[in-house]
């Protein structure tokens, strides 16, 4: 994420790397909702089972000179960024993980366009979290029985335990709205969440949903 001037010599759109996306991933993983204190408090604010409007999964990127260049220089090129969700997610062996939002990786891949993963400035990123967190639930919410502050304390345990605090070697997206069958049809309050730490490889992918 460093501030590298435009003039820097770097491919502006993402059909100009060349990445193997169908190795991009080389593995993946659930994430258990105790491993930290968000989702617990989506968790329990959540109108539906937890198990059933919350999925965290954790995707290990392989490495790829290619890929690694593409995610230091995402955060300059809008272009790139519009593509990376869309081709991670369902051009790599991710999409398998993905079933229950789309079996098919043409039409996930499509539905991830349509959505629109967005690019998170990682000075933000906390922000957005806490912000999400602070307002979500529908009859019971977080706000009624918590402070901004304790918003902000579990979105930055989050981050840190996702990301090492290392804004530099972030790279994040947020969504707004469901991509695939696994949001539920009366939500109001669909989000996700791709955190990718460029040291480790990892990519963490956060989703929720709800129903009124």
């Amino acid at each position: 994420m460093r501030p590298i001037p435009y003039s820097y010599p770097a491919p502006s759109s993402m059909q100009a790397y060349s990445i193997s996306w169908p190795e991009a991933v080389a593995a993946d993983a659930s994430i258990p909702l105790a491993r930290h204190g968000y989702l617990e408090a989506i968790a329990r604010y959540t109108n539906i089972e937890p198990s059933e409007g919350i999925f965290a999964h954790e995707f290990l990127l392989s490495e790829q000179p290619e890929l690694d260049r593409m995610l230091e220089l995402v955060h300059l090129f809008p272009g790139v960024q519009e593509e990376l969700v869309p081709r991670l997610l369902a051009r790599t062996q991710a999409h398998k993980a993905l079933s229950a939002f789309e079996a098919n990786p043409a039409a996930l891949e499509q539905n991830l366009r349509k959505v629109q993963f967005t690019w998170v400035n990682p000075f933000l990123l906390e922000g957005e979290l806490a912000s999400y967190l602070y307002s979500y639930g529908l009859y019971n919410a977080f706000w009624q029985h918590h402070s901004a502050r304790e918003a902000r304390e579990l979105a930055r345990s989050l981050v840190s335990a996702t990301l090492r605090d290392e804004l530099e070697q972030t790279v994040a997206f947020k969504a707004h709205g469901p991509w695939g069958h696994w949001f539920d049809p009366h939500s109001g309050t669909d989000r996700s969440f791709l955190l990718l730490d460029r040291k480790t490889r990892m990519a963490s992918l956060f989703c929720f949903s709800d129903s009124d």
